[in-house]
């Protein structure tokens, strides 16, 4: 595997931020390797790009692994500004790097998931259709859809942490900022020419509840976005299996439209 690390790729103010190019071993037939930007979790406070899904190599994809701001240092939407920098960077250096700027697609768990459900369900909005950040699929391992809902009291006190990574990520208690909760929730951005997105999800996550990916499958398909949810049952936040994994590989083969 070749890997080139700590490409900037843009700076917010004092920070730089950095993404790497894990490579596959072989070189793709064409116009280049098709690429997934993975977006690690972390509750938009913690985490880093140095734990991606390595099985994508193994299927010809390029892994571009980045770093975004966390809080409480920024607050939104400077973590979703930073995704669409880091997918742009990799659209404007795809010839350098041997890439296909067409077979974009974005992997991330949790806060991760929900920054990639975001990117995918605006990339197909009229005015994003031919931004340089827009992916061509999406898919989102359990992350949250609906920042508002944690505002009332049932849900904030059954999931206690979501509610207060929740207000560090908006700057302030979710009651009071209700219209920012409302723009950094993917569910408010469901329309039908959404990028496709794949959403995984554990039955038992005590973390984020099971409840937000099918607020969001439901949303889609009442739009009649392409959608699919696949809950796993028997499993909590860490929803990443074999099983859903290789299902998620099939996804980016659709719609990535690799060759046979």
């Amino acid at each position: 595997m070749k890997t080139i690390n700590d490409l900037a790729f843009a700076q917010a103010g004092d920070q730089t931020l950095l993404l790497n190019l894990h490579f596959p071993a072989d070189a793709p037939p064409g116009s280049g390797f098709p690429v997934i930007v993975w977006v690690h979790g972390g509750g938009w406070r913690g985490g880093d790009r140095k734990t991606p899904p390595l099985l994508a190599l193994e299927r010809g994809y390029v892994l571009a692994t980045i770093e975004y701001r966390l809080t409480p240092r920024a607050t939104w939407p400077a973590q979703l500004d930073d995704c669409r920098n880091a997918v742009r960077f990799v659209r404007e250096h795809a010839r350098q790097y041997n890439l296909d700027p067409e077979r974009i697609g974005a992997w991330g768990k949790s806060a991760g998931g929900h920054l990639v459900a975001l990117l995918a369900l605006q990339s197909g909005l009229p005015a994003n259709r031919q931004a340089p950040w827009r992916i061509r699929a999406g898919c989102d391992y359990c992350g949250p859809s609906d920042l508002e809902l944690f505002a009332e009291p049932k849900w904030r006190a059954r999931f206690a942490l979501l509610h207060e990574v929740i207000c560090d990520l908006l700057g302030g208690p979710i009651e009071e900022r209700r219209e920012l909760a409302r723009d950094a929730s993917p569910v408010c951005f469901a329309h039908a020419q959404c990028a496709p997105l794949r959403i995984v999800h554990g039955d038992l996550d005590d973390v984020v509840p099971v409840e937000e990916a099918e607020t969001l499958y439901r949303a889609l398909k009442a739009v009649g976005a392409a959608t699919e949810l696949d809950v796993a049952r028997g499993v909590g936040h860490n929803c990443s299996t074999v099983e859903t994994d290789a299902q998620t590989m099939k996804f980016f083969e659709r719609t990535l439209h690799l060759p046979a």
